[in-house]
């Protein structure tokens, strides 16, 4: 691993979320992968021809599907984000060129529209009935070269929290996903989409693939395809950390605070002035050689890592006003005012 710091973005994705978890325990799946597969062929082959490739410039892979004969698409927000072309490949290998219409980021949902010259055809969406362990499942996609390609598997973990930076209550499955899957339908085996792809991870128990379910969520992806429109609240940063390796030669027995790497243009940061952190040194226990601003304290809540950091900014609201305790490169401490912005990426495509 390349020493120094370690940066943790944390406004821009592309492809597929890839995070390190806790462990927890799988539950015991009973049946092969080759009669998993066989269980979930149907479904893929009445699947396929609803779902798509969604290919975005800045140049990037996702993957969706149509909810609608007239052109609507759901995907997951993180495909879109920052995009400023949008291109829809059908199954018919045909290209339509997208609009964002409506999203709301904490879920890593979106809804896009292509104006295509005949009815396509679309997915069934299951609000109901949740998923449950055991439950088989099939994702479709376009990793690995793939084109809509099927991805089956079995749920293993519900309701799962990754980190504050994912969306909360997510579904753990075996489906071998890969950057390229996000965004595309995760199916039950009665063919209906219950979960869109949005991240994979690992731990000592193995590989998961995680879904953010749409049950429940009837009444908001009618709104979505309205156009609304709902950003996490953004201070405008892409927060960094120092490792524990950094920390041990640094001859600190804590992080000093919250550093950042960059300052986003258009953001409630860059209005408020703060200027990212490029070096943090010590000498004899003391933080020297600053170049830049630190953060210390959100609203007088100490703050030491990117993950308290979001987890209380995330608690908040576009539009509300936090308080950051900020130890400038001269050491002397102030406090700023900021009100949270909606994703910067969006606000300046």
């Amino acid at each position: 691993m390349r020493r120094g710091l370690v940066w943790g973005l944390v406004a821009v994705y592309l492809a597929l979320w890839v995070v390190g978890i806790e462990v927890q325990r799988h539950a015991q799946i009973p049946l092969s992968a080759q009669q998993i597969q066989a269980s979930l062929d149907k479904v893929y082959e009445q699947s396929r021809a609803a779902s798509v490739r969604i290919e975005t410039i800045p140049e990037g892979i996702g993957s969706g599907f149509f909810i609608s004969s007239d052109g609507y698409v759901m995907t997951a927000y993180h495909v879109t984000e920052g995009a400023k072309v949008l291109n829809v490949r059908t199954a018919r290998d045909e290209v339509l060129r997208a609009e964002v219409v409506g999203y709301d980021e904490p879920r890593d949902l979106a809804i896009i529209k292509v104006r295509p010259s005949r009815a396509v055809p679309f997915l069934a969406l299951e609000t109901q009935r949740a998923l449950q362990p055991r439950d088989l499942v099939l994702s479709i996609g376009n990793s690995r070269g793939d084109f809509i390609a099927p991805r089956p598997g079995v749920v293993t973990q519900l309701d799962r929290t990754l980190s504050p930076f994912f969306p909360a209550g997510l579904v753990a499955s075996t489906m071998q996903l890969a950057p390229g899957d996000s965004g595309g339908p995760i199916l039950n085996d009665r063919g209906k989409v219950v979960a869109i792809a949005v991240a994979i991870g690992r731990d000592e128990n193995g590989f998961s693939s995680y879904g953010a379910p749409i049950v429940g969520l009837e009444g908001r992806i009618g709104e979505l395809k309205a156009g609304a429109k709902r950003s996490w609240p953004y201070v405008g940063l892409n927060l960094a950390e120092l490792s524990a390796q950094d920390i041990q030669e640094l001859g600190l027995d804590a992080p000093p605070g919250v550093i950042f790497s960059r300052v986003l243009p258009g953001s409630a940061a860059e209005r408020a002035g703060l200027e990212p952190t490029t070096l943090a040194i010590t000498r004899g226990g003391q933080v020297v050689g600053q170049v830049g601003d630190i953060i210390l304290e959100i609203d007088g809540h100490r703050v030491l890592t990117a993950n308290e950091f979001a987890a209380l900014v995330r608690a908040k609201e576009v539009g509300d006003k936090i308080t950051l305790t900020i130890r400038r490169p001269s050491g002397k401490v102030e406090q700023i005012p900021i009100v949270l912005g909606p994703n910067p990426s969006q606000a300046n495509p």
